[in-house]
């Protein structure tokens, strides 16, 4: 049987984006020990990203420029890290010095220099279908595991804020699969489904993933999957009003009857939706900013800016003074640990990605843009969860942004 890298590379980068709960999943389905079985997979694709590295390295060519700003600024982040935890001794919750080095490496940097080598092989249809299969399974599995902790009564657990842990009752330990993780892989689902309906007009089955993919976004309870979902959901629609630009009366329709059938929705179910948790935190939030009352995250955000000013050129810290954490906002946390030498080479990468996703939306690369999207949604994610060295699902479709269109003759080069 012949070793096939690029389908290896491809199952993996994959895998580790969007299939992100699955090993967390499987533990929870089988009874294992969930912390043993991250460790075990968080090293398997470690493993495997540096052997595709090597096997790649022959055929290394001069890097695209998004890749240089990309690994300068891994550097840099390095940098923060050996100062404050060797020098400054600042440790991350009880974890182990070694942890935070290895996971910047191992599951961010790793990932993203190895599929970068594979970005001109990868055929971006059979990625797409790759990528909504694994959505598909990881959605699916995170649903039963729901069913079998909390009841399968599904649309009775809308009133709760559904998280997954290893006993029967989610009240108790620490939680395997949080309500975030959950809402963020059914909104990806959902936003996959919706285009493949709309623009690629693939019907029946994927009208029955997009239910499976909002159902799993309002069971978690979360707002900002919520955000996510409907932020991308304008990206779908607005492409696919462009691509349709001579069928403006079909819009018309559809959203009279997306308005109109949400009225009906409201209508019928109004005080069960007000009794949502989703509903509910959302509701709370509008409140608490009227009465300008702060949430935990205000005090993050706001502890993280503090440090940036006080040290703008080099960042003061990779962890923020308010409780000694990541500030779950990536652009806040870039400031913060280093500075405006360390915001200057994400800058650049942020501009390649918007030339990229404008040149597939201009030229109309379906399977490009849907790809764009989904992984547009995982880096919003970044804006309220998640730290550098923990958001290993997002540097891990990074390179995808600058796939190119393989049936086309024009690509992009300068980025």
């Amino acid at each position: 049987m012949r070793f096939n890298s690029v389908q290896i590379a491809l199952w993996f980068c994959v895998l580790s984006s969007f299939g992100y709960p699955l090993q967390s999943a499987f533990a929870l389905l089988f009874g294992l020990d969930s912390g043993i079985v991250n460790i075990l997979s968080r090293g398997l694709y470690a493993g495997v990203f540096m052997l595709l590295f090597i096997l790649k390295l022959n055929s290394f060519r001069r890097p695209k420029s998004w890749l240089i700003a990309t690994v300068i600024f891994f550097v840099i982040y390095i940098i923060r890290l050996s100062i404050d935890i060797i020098f400054k001794n600042i440790s991350f919750s009880s974890r182990p010095d070694y942890f935070v080095f290895a996971m910047t490496i191992a599951n961010g940097l790793l990932p993203i220099l190895a599929i970068s080598l594979y970005l001109r092989e990868i055929d971006v249809k059979k990625l797409k279908s790759k990528i909504h299969l694994v959505l598909t399974i990881t959605v699916t599995l995170l649903l039963l595991l729901i069913g079998i902790q909390y009841g399968f009564a599904i649309f009775g657990q809308f009133n709760t804020r559904i998280q997954l842990s290893g006993t029967t009752d989610a009240t108790e330990g620490e939680f395997v699969i949080n309500s975030i993780l959950i809402g963020i892989y059914g909104s990806a689902l959902a936003v996959s489904s919706l285009f493949n309906i709309l623009i690629l007009r693939y019907k029946w089955h994927y009208v029955m993933t997009f239910g499976f993919g909002l159902i799993a976004v309002l069971i978690a309870g979360s707002r900002g999957p919520v955000l996510n979902l409907l932020i991308c959901s304008v990206f779908v629609i607005f492409y696919y009003i462009k691509k349709n630009k001579y069928k403006i009366h079909k819009i018309f329709f559809f959203i009279i009857f997306a308005f109109l059938g949400f009225i009906a929705l409201v209508t019928l179910y109004y005080d069960n939706l007000i009794q949502t948790k989703t509903f509910i935190r959302i509701t709370e939030s509008i409140d608490n900013r009227k009465m300008d009352k702060k949430e935990a995250r205000d005090f993050e955000w706001e502890s993280a800016w503090n440090q940036f000013q006080d040290s703008p050129f080099i960042g003061d810290s990779y962890l923020n003074k308010f409780d000694n954490f990541y500030p779950h906002n990536f652009f806040l946390e870039v400031l913060m640990a280093t500075g405006i030498i360390g915001l200057i080479p994400i800058l650049f990468l942020f501009y390649s990605i918007y030339k990229h996703i404008k040149f597939n939306f201009s030229r109309e690369n379906d399977f490009n843009v849907l790809i764009s999207i989904l992984c547009f949604l995982l880096f919003i994610t970044t804006m309220t969860s998640g730290g550098i060295f923990t958001i290993s699902y997002f540097w891990s479709c990074l390179p995808l942004f600058f796939l190119n269109y393989h049936s086309s003759k024009t690509v992009i080069t300068n980025f």
